[in-house]
Parts: C-alpha cells; sequence; structure tokens
C-alpha cells in the first residue's frame, strides 16, 4: 500500500494541536457540560458487575434513546459547531429539528455512520456524533469510575461494547480506545483486532511522522487501526479533529475500523 495513504500535515505538531485545540474549545465545553449534566440513566453497581462477568456494562441503544434533553443537547451542539467555524449560520439553520430525526441521526451514529457530508446533513451528522459521544463518554467514566478494564478479554468496549479507532502505548502497556464512549481498555492483541493477523503481508504500518501517528491495515481482513504513543495526545475529540483526514484517506480505500 502506497505511503501516499497519509496525507501530510502543513503545521508542526505541536502547532497543529494547539490550533485544533483552540478551534475544538466550544465543543469540549459542550461535552463537559453534557458530562455534568448526566443524561445517563445508569445502576453502576449492576453495570460493573456486568463487567466483571464479561459482559457489556450497559445497552448503548438505551442511554440515546431520545426526548427532550438529548433534544436540546443536539441544538447545542449545532450551535457550538457554528461558534467552532466548522457549520455556517445557514448550514445551522437548515438543520432538522423533528425529534424523529435527530433520534434517527443518533442511531446512524450509533450504527456506525460516519459524521461527513456536505451543507446541513453533514453538520447533523456531526452535531449527533458530538451529543452521541459526549452522553456514552459520561455514563462510561460514570461505570469505570474507581476501575480499570486490564483483563478484560474482548476488543469490543467493556462499556458500551462499541469498537476502537485508537491504540495508545503507556508504559509498554497498549491501551484500546473506543470510538463511541472513549473508554479505554488494556490489550495483549497485537496487529489486527478482526482476524487477529500480526506478520506482513496480511499487516502493514505505516508511519506518519507528521501526525505522529502510525495506521495499522490489514489486508486479509480490511480492518485498520490508528495507534500512537499516549504521550502529547490532547483531548480524543481534538485527536479526532487531527486525524480526519486519516481516516477519510484510509475509508475511501474501502478500510474500515469495525468488524
Amino acid at each position: 500500500m502506497a505511503v501516499s495513504l497519509l496525507p501530510t500535515f502543513p503545521q508542526s505538531l505541536a502547532a497543529a494541536r494547539s490550533a485544533l485545540a483552540e478551534q475544538a474549545k466550544p465543543l469540549l465545553r459542550l461535552q463537559r457540560d453534557l458530562a455534568s449534566a448526566a443524561l445517563h440513566h445508569l445502576d453502576l453497581a449492576a453495570c460493573r458487575r456486568r463487567v466483571l462477568k464479561g459482559r457489556v456494562a450497559y445497552v448503548a441503544q438505551r442511554q440515546l434513546a431520545g426526548g427532550a434533553a438529548l433534544d436540546a443537547a443536539f441544538l447545542r451542539a449545532v450551535d457550538s459547531l457554528e461558534r467552532a467555524g466548522l457549520a455556517s449560520n445557514d448550514e445551522g439553520r437548515q438543520v432538522p429539528r423533528e425529534t424523529a430525526t435527530i433520534a434517527s441521526l443518533l442511531a446512524s451514529w450509533l450504527a456506525g455512520e460516519r459524521a461527513s457530508g456536505s451543507g446541513a446533513e453533514g453538520v447533523a451528522r456531526q452535531a449527533a456524533a458530538i451529543v452521541g459521544n459526549s452522553v456514552l463518554q459520561s455514563a462510561s467514566e460514570a461505570v469505570a469510575a474507581g476501575h480499570s478494564w486490564a483483563d478484560w478479554p474482548s476488543t469490543s468496549c467493556p462499556c458500551c461494547g462499541g469498537s476502537p479507532d485508537l491504540r495508545l502505548t503507556e508504559a509498554a502497556v497498549d491501551w484500546l480506545v473506543c470510538s463511541r464512549c472513549d473508554a479505554r481498555w488494556s490489550s495483549a492483541v497485537q496487529g489486527c483486532l478482526g482476524c487477529r493477523a500480526t506478520d506482513e503481508p496480511e499487516v502493514i504500518r505505516i508511519a506518519n511522522p507528521e501526525l505522529g501517528y502510525v495506521l495499522v491495515v490489514c489486508n486479509a481482513c480490511g480492518l485498520y487501526l490508528k495507534e500512537r504513543p499516549r504521550e502529547g495526545t490532547a483531548a480524543l475529540l481534538v485527536e479526532r479533529m487531527l486525524t480526519r483526514d486519516l481516516e477519510q484517506a484510509a475509508e475511501d480505500r474501502g478500510l474500515r475500523f469495525r468488524a
């Protein structure tokens, strides 16, 4: 696979992260507000018991079942995208406000549909992704408080059951990061998380020094994963903004990070 799969970044990595973090301030503020609002409704003790038994802590669909609180959060997300310069006022005004449409957007995000597209549709998908991620992140943080998922046997998230899109290494331990709720759990699986292939030519690693990431690509089953040392990472929302073009380039070539 050609190295041109990975886009180059025009700035230094530190400058890029700093600029994106500044741009993302309205979105990060919204995430904190939604977390403090505790839109999830969980029996935390029961959730932790399920994880200890090797079961996913909670059903993500139930946390995103709709209601006035999520509708209001969605509209705030649209406003935050405008404030961040990621949506125009015209696009924001055209975003649908109907409860059924918002619920459909959240369900599509949960099923793995990318938060991409142009115009009002693209803004709506991004807003749904921000709300979905924020609510599930809050739920998973509540479940994981004081606990470590060091012995979790699966490559799927112990909290919401989502697929990881990042592998971060810290102190010689690999941590997978859930693409939906940002939960982290340790994993001894090297190479492909789908078919477990580890060697070339099935698995190849393509480094991108400009982004500080390595793209792990499995030619056997078409999965990819972004990996890097955890040191120096910003908020996960910022990291995903940083690597958005990388993901798009991979998926344009038929790769995916969900099994």
